[in-house]
């Protein structure tokens, strides 16, 4: 996911859900490197959400299949339509 789309998306769901006093997010990423920076940048702008980074390569069946093992390891089952968590974590 693109840095503008996630920011997109937590301005959306923060202005569409106030009573939600924070969000969970994860950004799903090739590059680490590249996710991390994100991840940092949107914590600026909303320093109460929760942000995660989780490496995969849509292009491999082998990464999907670890990311989304590691995926159902770290959290409850939750909304994936969304990419938004608000159940709690594990």
């Amino acid at each position: 996911m693109g840095w503008w789309i996630a920011y997109r998306l937590l301005e959306h769901e923060l202005q569409r859900c106030a009573s939600v006093s924070h969000v969970d997010l994860t950004l799903a990423c090739r590059s680490v490197d590249k996710a991390e920076r994100a991840r940092a940048d949107l914590l600026k702008t909303y320093p109460d959400a929760h942000i995660d980074v989780l490496k995969v390569d849509v292009s491999s069946p082998k990464s999907v299949r670890a990311a989304c093992d590691e995926y159902k390891q770290r959290y409850v089952p939750t909304n994936l339509a969304s990419g938004l968590r608000w159940l709690q974590r594990v």
